[in-house]
């Protein structure tokens, strides 16, 4: 009888058991919230899984719109929304010399970086900083009424003018188009920025003013782009001796005597800005001598295929 008593004295006198089941039954979550939190666990994984699906169906790799680079050789950039080379294509022989195919997915800033190198190596633009050197960007958004993705590609492509050494000496050209321009300008046969330019001046067109460089150097065609088209950003680079040496380098690499200059050069007090002038009308004149040669050999050549026509007609 004792132990019986005992036990049922243990089972309900013992108040610590008691509440600790009573709490235990409190803090334990009912079988709705359960259910409840799993079917949110599982509606999270559900919306995941779309989100994914709708990346894979929507990627960055559809075309937002097109750069056109033109300094001399022309390229035709396509661009995904976050400015990275899709598609990249050269428009006219120059560009079409070229290999390209390393620009694609690389970020629009890098890959001009690298069509500037590119044209540097294949001879189409001069590195020296004496020399004016100008690059035309034309930007065309897709979405006719964007104007975010034609503003924020000026400003991305303004940044590296002052950033990247390798841009020292150039200047930078903006304009923009639509998209119908493009498509014009195939049709016309014609690089974006020249197609755009001869609809109201179509003496553009014609030689010598039908090369960026020619163009933006004649001071009453790069006044009218400014007043009519877009704006261009000039390098502000200051020219300092060793700007001036490198520029000796390359004059006496072409057989002129520059003892002068150089010790002009090294003379105290200098007039830098009369002596750099000087230079640059030496390099100036050796650009239009080989122009010139240039265009001999081609009328030369152009003789020569007439003489063969000729020949051809007389044996008929």
């Amino acid at each position: 009888m004792d132990q019986l008593k005992k036990s049922l004295g243990s089972a309900f006198l013992d108040e610590d058991r008691v509440f600790a089941k009573i709490e235990k039954k409190i803090n334990k979550p009912p079988r709705m919230n359960r259910t409840f939190s799993l079917a949110m666990v599982s509606a999270t994984v559900l919306l995941a899984l779309l989100l994914g699906m709708a990346r894979l169906l929507s990627p960055m790799d559809v075309v937002a719109g097109v750069v056109t680079v033109d300094l001399n050789p022309s390229l035709r950039i396509e661009l995904s929304k976050d400015y990275t080379v899709l598609n990249i294509s050269g428009v006219n022989a120059e560009a079409q010399s070229m290999d390209l195919t390393s620009l694609k997915g690389l970020p629009i800033q890098e890959a001009l970086m690298e069509i500037v190198r590119l044209s540097i190596e294949a001879g189409y633009l001069d590195p020296l900083a004496l020399t004016s050197d100008y690059i035309l960007i034309t930007t065309v958004s897709y979405d006719g009424n964007d104007q975010t993705f034609n503003l924020d590609l000026k400003k991305l492509l303004s940044k590296i003018q002052t950033e990247s050494p390798s841009l020292d000496g150039f200047n930078l050209a903006f304009m923009r188009a639509q998209k119908q321009d493009l498509q014009d300008a195939d049709d016309s046969d014609l690089p974006l920025w020249l197609y755009l330019l001869s609809k109201n001046n179509p003496d553009v067109i014609s030689s010598p003013t039908s090369t960026v460089q020619n163009y933006f150097e004649d001071e009453d065609l790069r006044t009218e782009f400014e007043n009519e088209y877009g704006e261009v950003l000039e390098d502000d680079h200051e020219i300092d001796k060793e700007d001036l040496e490198e520029a000796l380098d390359e004059l006496e690499e072409q057989g002129v005597d520059v003892n002068d200059y150089r010790r002009r050069l090294a003379t105290s007090g200098v007039d830098l800005n009369a002596l750099t002038s000087e230079i640059r009308a030496q390099l100036n004149r050796i650009d239009d001598d080989d122009d010139e040669e240039v265009s001999h050999e081609d009328d030369e050549n152009e003789n020569d295929d007439d003489d063969d026509d000729d020949d051809e007609e007389d044996d008929d």
